[in-house]
């Protein structure tokens, strides 16, 4: 089959722009931004389907119409709640397959994120302690509590922290989070906070100059593609509970107090994961089958 996958914000400094983008890669496919762009031979086609780009889910039902091959809808946030509920009822007269993230339902394909390909060669973390997170900047991250972490402990801190442009709001409010943390730090000049847009390679090489990585994110129970990006680092994860913290094998604590010097110098796991490009192939081969 000729693959593609198609995702609006392809272009933006997003995080499912940066997945589609690996996505299509990993599956020796194309990816495009707008529907008269997927080739007519593609099947299936891996919509990133993101709600607050789409004028409703009508928006969706027509961009479909276009598609000659299977769409499959790859639903990365579920907002509002009963999202899924209503995609699967909208589309079931339809060839087309609801795919999710947060475990397997009914009427739907289960794809779990898949991982970015290894980045160099592996290399020993830094003799002292320097901390490190990365994520787009946004207030659901609170890098706040890890810059008071980093201040209490005496030690350097990084935090990569992109502007995030999905739309001009979100865009709005990422700068005006930059801003906001920027005060947090007092000039202090062993915190590092970088807003530029990086490359996954050059995000894992940065992480790998710390000796732990923490994430402080609200646990909105959904995926994140961030811990699976931060995991290749090969540094040990510290994060306050949450759905991807689970995900990646993190280390979780229930309090940042909980996190002193002794307890950095212990020995911590690294993170662990499976890789979910097996289950993309197998919704690959499972409609080979069927769509012959």
């Amino acid at each position: 089959m000729n693959i593609a996958v198609l995702s609006r914000s392809l272009g933006r400094q997003c995080g499912i722009s940066e997945y589609a983008i690996c996505l299509a890669d990993r599956l020796e496919g194309v990816v495009v931004k707008q529907v008269k762009d997927v080739p007519v031979s593609a099947s299936p086609v891996f919509i990133q389907y993101e709600p607050s780009l789409y004028s409703g889910v009508m928006d969706l039902l027509e961009e479909i119409t276009h598609i000659e091959g299977v769409p499959v809808i790859d639903v990365h946030t579920e907002i509002p709640a009963n999202m899924v509920p209503i995609l699967v009822e909208a589309l079931q007269h339809r060839t087309a397959v609801v795919a999710v993230k947060r475990g397997p339902r009914p009427d739907t394909w289960f794809l779990p994120h898949i991982s970015y390909a290894p980045v160099g060669i592996p290399s020993p973390p830094p003799d002292a302690i320097h901390l490190g997170s990365f994520g787009f900047a946004l207030p659901n991250k609170r890098y706040e509590h890890l810059i008071e972490l980093a201040m209490r402990l005496r030690v350097p801190l990084t935090i990569l922290a992109a502007v995030a442009d999905a739309t001009p709001g979100i865009k709005a409010l990422s700068e005006g989070y930059i801003d906001y943390l920027r005060m947090q730090i007092h000039s202090r000049e062993d915190i590092n906070i970088i807003s530029s847009f990086l490359t996954h390679e050059q995000i894992v090489e940065k992480l790998r100059e710390c000796s732990h990585l923490f994430c402080t994110m609200e646990n909105l129970d959904r995926t994140s593609g961030s811990m699976r990006l931060m995991a290749l680092a090969g540094r040990p994860i510290i994060s306050l509970p949450c759905v991807g913290a689970d995900e990646v094998g993190a280390v979780t604590i229930r309090d940042l107090d909980l996190v002193t010097i002794p307890f950095l110098e212990q020995s911590h796991p690294l993170p662990l994961f499976s890789d979910g490009l097996e289950e993309y192939l197998d919704l690959i081969s499972h409609l080979e089958q069927v769509h012959v």
